[in-house]
């Protein structure tokens, strides 16, 4: 199949690729044509960035379908988080720092010890591998959500007997 992959600055770019080919694959290819090396390329299909780590076909990718290419910025970018209900939270972190590092950076940042961070949920769906980076998560300017497993009290304590 033929995908049509607008530049800026630059005429679009016709790239011959299967809808089995991973996003890396792809980005692989824009490089050989254009020398932008894939950690440098951030690619967006209807919208939505297209995780290196997927295939093609996991993002709707067709014939002739259009994929919009735009420059990794240097530097960190903003993943915001929830609490429950609370108000929405900052936390700065780079494409390749991992889910892992980030529970870090969220208990270090807001007191928080990290194995209370239950889930973070992006869409609905728990993330769960920590050593995932943002980018192969497909995160960049998001928001996540995160559940807590707070601590709390025993029913009854060894001194109480259990309720009858």
């Amino acid at each position: 199949m033929s995908l049509i992959i607008r530049i800026p600055n630059s005429k679009p770019l016709i790239i011959s690729s299967s809808v089995n080919n991973s996003v890396h694959t792809l980005m692989q290819a824009i490089e050989m044509k254009t020398g932008i090396s894939p950690s440098k390329q951030r690619l967006l299909h209807g919208s939505k960035r297209l995780a290196p780590g997927n295939l093609l076909c996991d993002h709707s990718i067709r014939d002739l379908s259009t994929i919009d290419m735009s420059f990794a910025l240097l530097g960190g970018w903003t993943l915001w988080f929830r609490i429950k209900n609370q108000p929405r939270l900052p936390i700065v972190v780079t494409d390749s720092t991992t889910l892992g590092e980030t529970k870090n950076l969220i208990a270090t940042q807001y007191n928080i010890q990290v194995e209370h961070i239950a889930t973070i949920l992006f869409h609905g769906v728990p993330l769960r591998d920590d050593s995932k980076k943002m980018e192969d998560l497909g995160l960049q300017n998001e928001e996540v959500t995160i559940i807590l497993r707070l601590p709390h009290p025993p029913p009854f304590s060894e001194e109480e007997p259990a309720p009858k």
